[in-house]
C-alpha cells in the first residue's frame, strides 16, 4: 500500500513539471525593449537617432517600426539575432518636404522567434514644429572716414589741409556758395538724395540709416550753419543714397573765412566689409 502511495506522488510531481513546462512553452515572456530619441521636437530635414537595447530569453529577430505618417516617414526594420542586442542606433531622416506641424508617432516592436504576439512595443511620439527663421545678422558701421573738405574756392584750407574739391561723389554732396553764417549745399548726379537725421544716438548698425532714408523725407539741398561772424556752427547728420548703397554722413564743420576760404567739412561711415 505504502508503495502505491509513493508511486502516486511521484507521478502526480512529474505532471506538475510537465504541464509548468508546457506552460512555459505556450506563454513565452517575450523580449524586452528600451528606446529612446535624441531630440522630442524635429523639423523637416532632420535627423531623429534612436537609441535602443533589447534583450529576451528566445533568439531575437527583429526590431521594426511604423509610423503615424507613412506617406511621408514610411515604415522601417533592422534585424537582431541573439539573445540582447545594447545601445545600437537607428538613424531616420525626415525628408524635406511633406512635413506638417504637429505630432509625428513611432510605434516600435521588438519581436523574437515566439512572434509578434509577444512583441514588445513602445510608441514615442516626436512634436513637429517648423523652427523660427534666424535673424538676420546686422551689419556693422565703419569708422569715420578722413576729413572731406569741400569749397567752390580752389585755394582754400582747413587747419592747413587743402580742400577735397567742390563735390564728393562718395558723399553726394556739392558745396554751392556760402553767404553770412551759412553755407549752401545740394546733392551730386549720383546720389539720389538725404534724410536728415534727427537722433544719432539711435544710429548703431548699416540697417539703421538704410531704414531711416527709406521710411524718411527726402531731400536735395541743405542750408548749413557756419563759424562766421558770431554765428556757431551747428552739426548735421543725415543719410546719403549713391545708387544701392546707404552712406551716413556727418557734418563736423563750417567756416566762412576771408584769410582760409570758405570750407564745409564732411565725413562718413559706410557698410563695413
Amino acid at each position: 500500500m505504502k508503495k502505491i502511495k509513493f508511486f502516486m506522488l511521484l507521478l502526480m510531481v512529474g505532471m506538475i513539471a510537465v504541464t509548468a513546462c508546457k506552460k512555459d512553452e505556450e506563454d513565452p515572456d517575450g523580449p524586452n525593449l528600451t528606446i529612446t530619441p535624441d531630440k522630442t521636437t524635429a523639423w523637416q530635414g532632420d535627423t531623429i537617432t534612436f537609441t535602443y537595447s533589447v534583450s529576451s530569453n528566445a533568439t531575437l529577430e527583429k526590431l521594426s517600426w511604423t509610423t503615424s505618417a507613412l506617406n511621408t516617414v514610411p515604415a522601417g526594420e533592422v534585424a537582431l539575432s541573439g539573445n540582447s542586442v545594447n545601445n545600437q542606433e537607428i538613424q531616420i531622416i525626415l525628408p524635406t518636404t511633406g512635413i506638417t506641424a504637429g505630432s509625428l508617432i513611432f510605434t516600435f516592436d521588438a519581436v523574437d522567434k515566439d512572434g509578434p504576439n509577444y512583441a514588445d512595443s513602445k510608441n514615442i511620439t516626436i512634436t513637429l514644429v517648423e523652427p523660427e527663421p534666424d535673424e538676420p545678422e546686422n551689419t556693422e558701421l565703419s569708422d569715420y572716414s578722413a576729413n572731406i573738405i569741400l569749397s567752390n574756392q580752389s585755394w582754400a584750407t582747413y587747419n592747413g589741409a587743402p580742400r577735397t574739391g567742390q563735390e564728393s561723389e562718395t558723399i553726394g554732396v556739392r558745396y554751392v556758395g556760402a553767404d553770412v553764417g551759412i553755407i549752401n549745399i545740394t546733392k551730386t548726379d549720383n546720389c539720389s538724395g538725404w534724410v536728415i537725421i534727427d537722433n544719432i544716438s539711435n544710429v548703431e548698425y548699416y540697417e539703421d540709416i538704410v531704414e531711416i532714408y527709406d521710411n524718411g523725407t527726402v531731400i536735395t539741398q541743405l542750408t548749413l550753419q557756419v563759424n562766421d561772424q558770431g554765428k556757431a556752427y551747428q552739426e548735421k547728420h543725415f543719410v546719403s543714397k549713391i545708387g544701392s548703397d546707404y552712406i551716413l554722413v556727418h557734418y563736423k564743420d563750417g567756416i566762412r573765412n576771408t584769410t582760409t576760404g570758405n570750407v564745409a567739412v564732411f565725413a562718413y561711415k559706410s557698410a563695413e566689409e
